[in-house]
């Protein structure tokens, strides 16, 4: 195992959370992912990505635009960052909400995806504070696998972490379609290149507890 893939492994806590935040819309710990350059590549080797998009020059207002307009106002680059939004297992008769966006096959959320996710937090006793409220947003999803990380030894004896930590990456198994459709609207190619590191992040993740 290499030095950078030991610093993963125990680091992972961080690194979900780091992730997590930033595709919440925190511009905050891109910025000190960016600058911490060393450790980016070494992450990124780590898990076989390219660090260069990541590093593309563009500041906190630019970052935070580009956010903006992928993620969270909906229009013409607009992708919607929800597990549901990506499939075609949301009932179309799913009742409007107040945080309902469209799907990318024009279907409604609240499909599997959203129900699985909210299920495997309920075990957990688990309320993500990101994702506007919806369970399959991106960023909970992450934060979930951050929550994971960090408490598997206070939670070891309660309840099967590792089943829960298999649960979430495979609830993860979206971001490919995600990424795809956001790197053909993301004109800065900064948040296309941290969701390559994210799915990098997950499928390694996967592969070591597969091999566990």
């Amino acid at each position: 195992m290499t030095d950078g893939a030991i610093g993963f492994a125990e680091a992972r806590a961080r690194t979900y959370e780091a992730l997590s935040r930033i595709l919440a819309g925190d511009v905050e710990p891109l910025l000190a992912l960016r600058d911490d350059e060393a450790g980016l590549r070494a992450l990124a080797g780590s898990v076989g990505v390219d660090p260069e998009p990541l590093l593309a020059g563009a500041d906190r207002e630019a970052l935070k635009r580009s956010y903006d307009t992928l993620f969270a106002v909906p229009g013409p680059h607009y992708v919607p960052p929800f597990a549901s939004a990506h499939s075609r297992d949301a009932p179309e008769d799913a009742p409007e909400s107040p945080s309902a966006f469209a799907r990318s096959d024009g279907g409604r959320l609240g499909g599997e995806a959203t129900q699985r996710s909210a299920t495997l937090y309920s075990q957990f006793g688990f309320e993500p504070e990101r994702g506007e409220g919806i369970p399959d947003h991106i960023a909970a999803q992450l934060q979930f696998a951050a929550h994971l990380a960090a408490r598997s030894d206070e939670l070891a004896g309660e309840v099967p972490v590792g089943t829960a930590r298999r649960e979430i990456l495979t609830l993860l198994g979206w971001l490919d379609s995600f990424e795809e459709a956001v790197a053909t609207r993301d004109r800065l190619g900064v948040y296309t290149g941290v969701l390559t590191l994210t799915g990098a992040v997950v499928e390694y993740d996967r592969d070591r507890l597969d091999r566990a």
